[in-house]
């Protein structure tokens, strides 16, 4: 498994030093993202946002939401299956992000 290069700009915000490249997309060197972008109430069940078996779904998700990739959602439910996340996270994680992909959506004036 493929592990993105990060590197923390911010709390909460990293930047790609590297090119990553996924089976679906590259993510390119300077692309910004808060990865997982799990309330923290939930952390405990869930797990850390930052999570190494996050990483490359979050990433990849949160670029393929910036240009505009209908199927942002699916792809980042296929990385987390891939990178062996539990199946009961993996739909907890794939329902949040249809929901808030959803409301960002319907309110989206753009």
């Amino acid at each position: 498994m493929i592990r993105p290069q990060l590197k923390l700009l911010e709390k909460d915000i990293v930047v790609v030093t590297k090119d990553f490249r996924h089976e679906y997309v590259t993510v390119p060197k300077g692309f910004k993202s808060d990865l997982a972008s799990i309330p923290r109430p939930f952390w405990i069940l869930i797990g850390h946002p930052f999570h190494w078996r996050f990483r490359a779904a979050s990433l990849v998700h949160d670029y393929l939401l910036e240009v505009k990739d209908p199927n942002a959602d699916e792809i980042f439910k296929k990385i987390l299956e891939e990178y062996k996340v539990e199946k009961w996270r993996v739909y907890i994680m794939y329902i949040g992000v249809k929901l808030k992909t959803k409301i960002r959506n319907d309110y989206d004036t753009n």
